[in-house]
């Protein structure tokens, strides 16, 4: 098993009061989320990618299951600023890293 050595650090900067970053990190799986500033719940956004991509990862742990983990947190987030007029116009950006015994995906 490939064994990881990681550090992760976040910063508001100047001009933002809350971080809107997620992040999650095992052996097989690295997943950062980055949410959209200035726009509304971008942290919830974040919130979502990496704990839905981590999930799926954990069922369908392939390529494949990296694409649907991605796929339904965006469509997961889609639906939650459609149901919660606060969390309207909400994104983020994600990007993952999935080790299998056969091959990896990025």
């Amino acid at each position: 098993m490939t064994r990881w050595r990681y550090a992760a650090a976040t910063d508001t900067g100047l001009v933002r009061d809350l971080n809107e970053d997620a992040l999650y990190v095992d052996d097989t799986l690295a997943v950062v989320a980055d949410g959209m500033g200035g726009h509304a719940a971008g942290e919830v956004a974040s919130d979502i990618a990496v704990q839905v991509v981590r999930d799926q990862f954990a069922e369908n742990p392939t390529v494949e299951g990296l694409y649907r983990g991605i796929e339904t947190a965006h469509r997961i987030i889609q639906a939650d600023a459609r149901e919660n007029p606060d969390h309207f116009g909400m994104g983020t950006t994600v990007i993952v890293v999935g080790l299998t015994v056969d091959s990896s995906g990025v």
